[in-house]
């Protein structure tokens, strides 16, 4: 237990060097974008839903559980104008040691066309952004604590920036009813080589707090889920006509901007229907006469005996929405036919 006191101290007490200030300031920001398709169709954060976890403890690692040793997750996401989005997990359970888990978060932007201060083309350029991390988490009773550390990488037409970072986390799964409670800190760390010498960035840590769970004798679960508690107050004022006055939210509109609401339908053991809610991407990338739908998101997964599926589509903006697709493999179970038992009719794969 005394690993999750520190961890609980670590969660409150770092966040209070930050400060609270509007969206947009900040790099390396492609390490809060949602690369699992569960994490998307629940409408882009959940730091609090341990069950069909291949993959999400890249952003909590205390969901990293000893039902996802030898689980391999790939997920890619088809992002706005030709931008890939691919993430690889991978968790062992390695006995004695515990549970460890790695992970790649790779987005490549592919290549532009440069220009100088005069407007002369100066050649085309590669844009890309990576992290490569390693996790470990340790269970205690009902509790969980994990840590990810994480090295990451963005490249801008021969610019570099290069950071390490940690996420910390803590989970409580109730014993007898599905009802869990989470607390995660991400993304704190130091910058080891920035852009330019004259260069300040501000890496993108969050605090999250959130909770998943199924009432009794309803297919639903359902999991809200607080982020951006270190800023709270702060917002980006999203596009307004030129010449219009600036709006400024209130306090139950700035309330919810902080959270993030996901349900599940659990049609049965091997198939089920996600949908989610982003206040904040709403109110900030909708446009003046119309949301296009910013904010909303749905999915479903499918699972076949050691594999499983994931399908989602999470809208941004009135431009469109992003699609996710993910496959799971359990190499413990292959694929050969499974007996259903009250031991792994759980839905936690």
């Amino acid at each position: 237990m005394k690993e999750l006191w520190i961890l609980c101290v670590l969660s409150i007490g770092l966040p209070a060097l930050s400060y609270s200030q509007a969206g947009g300031g900040r790099s390396m920001t492609f390490l809060n974008t949602p690369g699992i398709a569960k994490l998307s169709a629940l409408g882009g954060i959940n730091i609090s839903n341990v069950h069909d976890n291949a993959g999400m403890y890249l952003y909590n690692p205390a969901l990293l559980q000893s039902q996802h040793n030898n689980v391999f997750a790939i997920h890619h996401t088809f992002y706005y104008a030709d931008i890939q989005l691919n993430t690889i997990a991978y968790a062992l359970d390695l006995g004695k040691l515990g549970m460890w888990s790695a992970g790649l978060i790779y987005m490549n932007y592919g290549l532009l066309d440069g220009f100088d201060d005069t407007g002369l083309e100066t050649g085309s350029f590669s844009v890309a952004d990576y992290a490569i991390s390693l996790g470990h988490s340790h269970t205690s009773g009902a509790f969980t604590a994990g840590i990810n550390v994480k090295l990451a990488s963005s490249r801008l037409a021969g610019f570099d920036a290069t950071a390490l970072l940690a996420d910390l986390g803590v989970i409580f799964v109730h014993p007898l009813h599905d009802l869990t409670f989470g607390l995660t800190l991400r993304n704190a760390g130091v910058v080891l080589r920035d852009f330019t010498a004259s260069s300040d960035s501000e890496l993108p840590m969050d605090l999250l707090f959130g909770s998943s769970f199924k009432p009794a004798h309803m297919p639903f679960r359902f999991s809200l889920n607080l982020h951006q508690l270190n800023r709270i107050g702060s917002y980006y004022p999203g596009y307004r006509l030129p010449g219009s006055a600036r709006e400024e939210p209130g306090i139950f509109d700035l309330a919810l901007r902080h959270l993030v609401v996901g349900t599940e339908l659990l049609l049965s053991n091997n198939f089920n229907l996600r949908m989610g809610y982003n206040h904040r991407i709403r109110q900030e990338l909708r446009l003046p006469e119309t949301s296009g739908g910013a904010g909303l998101s749905y999915g479903m997964h499918f699972k076949w005996r050691g594999a499983a599926f994931d399908l989602s589509r999470m809208h941004f903006h009135a431009a469109g929405a992003l699609t996710q697709v993910g496959l799971n493999i359990d190499f413990k179970k292959g694929f050969k036919r499974s007996i259903v038992t009250k031991e792994n009719n759980d839905n936690t794969e």
